[in-house]
């Protein structure tokens, strides 16, 4: 899911799982393109939710300290912030607001999730929750399987990858069945175009839990608009949803 929709998916959770009335949100990103990308749709679809933003912090992708802002965030006491970074700066901003004593609850969006935080945090990541795009190597799923024969055959075990093996997996998993789809309906020269094609005619294509599945048209690349959402407990990711889409 984009970056956009990943945001979406966050307040639509919120909005139908806050204990209370009127949940109120801050964001937390860096000043780039990347960081920047999903915030104007956040805002909006809050507006469009009853989820109300209370505040935006920009943290740069590289600070090592971001104790200003997060006392600056505290003044609106939101019940949770959003988080568009990747691990370091999220890092920062779990250790720092733990030593403000902040109780806010944070949410990464995919890039602020995955192991990456609990290495460079550890207890301080408990309760965390992030957007989980893809599944981690010990989740108990069909789509592993193929994963474990291809690991056995290296002589590896899941033990030797992380999430990111399985979201290279799953891409690499929709890029041989659209060439697979493009090898049906030629004679055996493949152009680019025709894998396009064959991309172009998955619908609901099943990763097996390894991702959520995608469909692709000629007028909609974006394959799918479904994430998940998990938990920081006892030092492990943990799925709290299955994929659903903000819709």
């Amino acid at each position: 899911a984009s970056y956009s929709d990943q945001g979406r998916a966050i307040l639509q959770w919120i909005k139908e799982n806050h204990d209370g009335d009127n949940p109120t949100v801050a964001l937390l990103y860096n000043d780039t393109a990347f960081g920047r990308s999903p915030v104007e749709d956040i805002k909006k679809h809050g507006e469009e939710i009853g989820v109300k933003i209370v505040d935006e912090q920009v943290i740069d992708v590289q600070a090592t300290e971001a104790q200003s802002q997060l006392l600056n965030m505290k003044k609106k006491n939101p019940d949770y912030a959003i988080i568009q970074q990747t691990w370091g700066a999220t890092a920062t901003i779990l250790k720092d607001a733990k030593t403000l004593g902040i109780d806010t609850q944070f949410i990464g969006l995919n890039w602020a999730a995955g192991e990456g935080v609990i290495d460079l945090v550890g207890d301080v990541a408990e309760g965390y929750m992030g957007i989980l795009s893809h599944a981690f190597p010990y989740e108990d799923l069909s789509g592993m399987e193929e994963i474990k024969e291809y690991l056995d055959s290296e002589g590896k075990t899941v033990d030797d990858i992380d999430q990111k093996f399985v979201q290279g997996w799953a891409t690499s998993k929709i890029l041989v069945e659209g060439i697979k789809k493009a090898a049906e309906t030629t004679d055996g020269e493949i152009t680019g175009e025709d894998i396009r094609a064959g991309l172009e005619s998955l619908t609901d294509f099943d990763l097996g839990g390894l991702g959520a599945n995608v469909t692709f048209t000629p007028d909609n690349h974006a394959g799918t608009d479904k994430t998940r959402l998990g938990k920081v407990e006892n030092g492990k990711w943990v799925a709290i949803t299955d994929y659903f889409s903000h819709r």
